[in-house]
């Protein structure tokens, strides 16, 4: 039998589509259903110059019960949750994540969780749900500035996303072990003609300087 380039080691439905829609078929890409122990993951990915790991672990004895391997695929970005890395790192596997993953969908669910606490959006849906009405609270978020602890990709949305709905952003960043670096994105006032046809993103431009 023909082993395959790579394995992934707890594919499920929608992967085994997603790579086929791709080009990756079998002949490209074995695929196991569920989520493995250490055992069953061995016995899985032992032949395969490249595993591909979605939510399982990869051990560092999984790493020497796999003589052909050679690189290693995690479908995320926080590999060192699923993947040893020192482990990797010891035996010269290169550990490849996938770079942007959820960065736009986190931002937009933080902006939604603003949205949902500044409009106690849970009181009142239970309150509705009950049959009570007691008002929404009142006030606008435009104008309003947010602090971001950190501006990495994620970050970086969110401040985008808050520039465009008329809020400011300042953010801190560690750059290093001894500096911290702060930013600004200051949201323009916007009127409604003009509004819709504002679609350049604000990293487009440098940003201006937070008033203190």
């Amino acid at each position: 039998m023909t082993t395959s380039f790579a394995v992934l080691a707890d594919s499920t439905d929608l992967l085994v589509e997603a790579f086929a829609r791709a080009g990756a078929d079998d002949s490209l890409v074995t695929h196991h259903i569920g989520q493995p122990d250490e055992a069953t993951m061995i016995a899985r990915v032992a032949r395969y110059p490249v595993i591909v790991v979605n939510e399982s672990r990869i051990s560092a004895a999984v790493m020497d019960a796999s003589p052909a391997l050679k690189q290693i695929l995690f479908l995320g970005t926080g590999a060192a949750n699923f993947v040893d890395l020192a482990a990797a790192a010891e035996r010269g596997i290169p550990v490849h994540t996938i770079k942007g993953y959820g960065d736009r969908a986190v931002a937009e669910h933080t902006i939604a969780l603003l949205f949902a606490v500044y409009r106690d959006i849970p009181a009142q849906d239970a309150s509705v749900r009950a049959g009570g009405w007691a008002g929404a609270p009142l006030g606008e978020l435009q104008g309003k500035t947010i602090g971001l602890v950190g501006v990495g990709a994620i970050g970086s949305e969110v401040a985008r996303s808050t520039y465009w709905s008329g809020r400011a952003a300042r953010s801190i960043s560690r750059a290093s072990n001894t500096s911290i670096s702060t930013r600004c994105w200051r949201a323009p006032t916007l009127s409604r003609r003009i509004w819709p046809t504002l679609m350049k993103p604000p990293g487009s431009s440098t940003p201006r300087a937070c008033a203190r």
